[in-house]
């Protein structure tokens, strides 16, 4: 996950240049991040806030200075700066969980021409299966089977209530072809 932090914060600092951008700048920084992860949406939020505390540390050098120089002039313009580079912390560290739980969830959707057709697949082997168990009809299995190659095999599969998809033919007579 440190290739993904460093890969995420490295976004962050080169987003934030820019006008505009720069303001989602930990949004898609942390995007980056939480995409490559190979687990939950939630790994992807912990690379997200990762990379966002990471670019805030660049900044940090920077922001400490400009508290310690202004410290010698006046202590609330201190305590200003020393507050914003908190705000800043916690808004990269925020946004940045945000984009990468964002990208995890995203990159989690299937494919919808694979997906359906792996649904499609899935449904029409339990279907086949069903009916060599005597499960369903012959009647039954067609009409199921139509169905399953109709929706995708999203409802090819669900069971009707008990004794109203069986057919008064038996196991035997399938067999035989009649």
């Amino acid at each position: 996950m440190r290739r993904q932090i460093g890969v995420g914060a490295a976004g962050i600092v080169a987003l934030s240049i820019l006008p505009v951008v720069g303001l989602i700048a930990p949004l898609l920084g942390g995007g980056l991040a939480g995409r490559d992860t190979d687990h939950a949406p939630e790994r992807g939020a912990l690379a997200g806030a990762g990379a966002g505390v990471v670019a805030s540390l660049v900044a940090l050098p920077l922001a400490l200075a400009a508290g310690v120089a202004a410290a010698a002039t006046a202590w609330p313009l201190a305590a200003a700066v020393f507050a914003g580079t908190i705000a800043l912390v916690l808004y990269n560290t925020s946004l940045g969980a945000l984009g990468g739980y964002a990208a995890r969830l995203l990159a989690t959707e299937p494919d919808e021409g694979s997906a359906s057709a792996a649904n499609a697949d899935a449904a029409v082997d339990r279907l086949r299966e069903k009916y060599l168990d005597d499960a369903v009809g012959e009647a039954e299995f067609e009409r199921r089977l139509e169905r399953a190659m109709r929706d995708d095999g999203d409802r090819a599969d669900r069971d009707s209530p008990p004794g109203t998809d069986r057919e008064p033919e038996t196991a035997a007579e399938r067999r035989s072809g009649r």
